[in-house]
């Protein structure tokens, strides 16, 4: 008998001890649920913020190459426009050089 009520003596305490942690075990399960969804909501924030610096970075670098392209690309028309021009100078020069050269053995 005295086994008896001892066991149920040592029952009582397990079960009326098992709900007692359980709320804290909730407690801290839902504590701990709640910091991770705040940490992924700071995440998500902290990612997009990224995101639109690396977006805003990358829009100002591609501005930059499209300027300095189109400056490249002015340079080498300025060039090319300069060496036509000599070269056409030239070539006039070389045939009143000719014709000069004509005129004076004929005449």
């Amino acid at each position: 008998m005295l086994r008896f009520f001892l066991l149920l003596f040592i029952s009582c305490l397990f079960i009326t001890k098992t709900p007692a942690q359980n709320p804290l075990k909730d407690s801290v399960v839902s504590f701990s649920d709640s910091m991770k969804q705040v940490l992924a909501a700071q995440m998500a924030y902290q990612d997009s913020v990224d995101k639109a610096r690396s977006m805003e970075s990358m829009s100002r670098n591609l501005d930059s190459f499209v300027k300095e392209q189109k400056a490249r690309e002015n340079r080498e028309w300025k060039r090319a426009v300069l060496r036509l021009g000599i070269g056409i100078f030239f070539l006039i020069v070389f045939i009143w050089g000719m014709l000069r050269k004509r005129k004076k053995k004929q005449g």
